[in-house]
C-alpha cells in the first residue's frame, strides 16, 4: 500500500534555503479555529497497544516531513489509508496525518514520535503528513495539495517552525517523495510551489508575516 518508510539512516543534513515567488494571491486574514476548519481535521487515533506507539517516544517537533502515498488504488483515501493504520496492517510504518482532497485525518498525537522518515533525526523530530494518490474518478490532486499547505501552516504556527524546516521526504533518504510535487526525482518547481502555498497559508494566520 505504502512505500515511504524505507530503510534508517543516522545522517542529518541542514534543509537548504529554496527561493520561490511569492504568491500574490490577495491575503484573506484567517483564524486559527477557521483554517483549522477550512483543513477540515478528524480525529482517529492509532491505539496505545498499537506496536508503532508502543515503540514511539516523547517529541516537540522541529520540522514537518511531506510524503505522497504512492497508492493509485481508487479507494486509498485518507479515511482509508487510516483504517489501515489502526488495524495494523502496514505494521510498523506510522505518521501523524493523512489528507485528501476532502479531508485531514489525524492518526498519532503530535507530542509522539512516529516512524516515516527513513532516518532518526526525520523520524524523531518531525511530524509526518502523508498526501494520498488515489486515482478516483473526480479526485483533484490539486485540491489535497493545498489542503495539505493549510495544515502545514497551521503546524508551523502552532509549533514555530520555520517554512525552511518543512521538508520532503527526499530531504533526509533522497528517496522520490512526495513524487508528484518533485522534479526528477528531486525539488523543483512544484516544490517550490507548495512552499509558496504554504507561505500564503501562514501569511493569512499570522497577520501577514512570513516565517521562512
Amino acid at each position: 500500500m505504502l512505500g515511504c518508510q524505507q530503510g534508517w539512516v543516522n545522517s542529518y543534513r541542514r534543509p537548504p534555503v529554496y527561493n520561490f515567488k511569492k504568491d500574490s494571491t490577495p491575503l484573506v486574514q484567517r483564524s486559527l479555529v477557521r483554517m483549522a476548519k477550512e483543513a477540515n481535521i478528524k480525529v482517529r487515533m492509532m491505539l496505545k497497544s498499537s506496536k508503532p506507539r508502543r515503540a514511539a517516544r516523547k517529541m516537540r517537533p522541529t520540522f514537518i516531513t511531506i510524503h505522497s502515498t504512492a497508492n493509485h488504488s481508487p479507494t486509498s483515501t485518507a479515511m482509508q489509508h487510516s483504517r489501515a493504520l489502526c488495524r495494523g496492517v502496514l505494521r510498523d510504518r506510522s505518521w501523524h496525518f493523512t489528507v485528501d482532497q476532502f479531508m485531514v485525518v489525524q492518526n498519532l498525537p503530535l507530542d509522539e514520535t512516529a516512524w516515516h522518515a527513513g532516518n532518526d533525526v526525520g523520524n524523531n523530530h518531525s511530524i509526518g503528513i502523508e498526501m494520498c494518490e488515489c486515482e478516483s474518478k473526480g479526485h483533484n490532486h490539486w485540491r489535497t495539495w493545498d489542503r495539505a499547505a493549510k495544515l502545514t501552516a497551521l503546524l508551523m504556527k502552532r509549533y514555530n517552525i520555520r517554512l525552511r524546516n518543512v521538508v520532503p521526504h527526499y530531504h533526509w533518504t533522497r528517496k522520490n517523495c512526495p513524487a508528484p510535487l518533485l522534479s526528477d526525482g528531486r525539488p523543483g518547481p512544484k516544490w517550490m510551489w507548495f512552499l509558496s502555498r504554504i507561505d500564503y497559508y501562514y501569511r493569512c494566520i499570522n497577520q501577514g508575516m512570513s516565517n521562512r
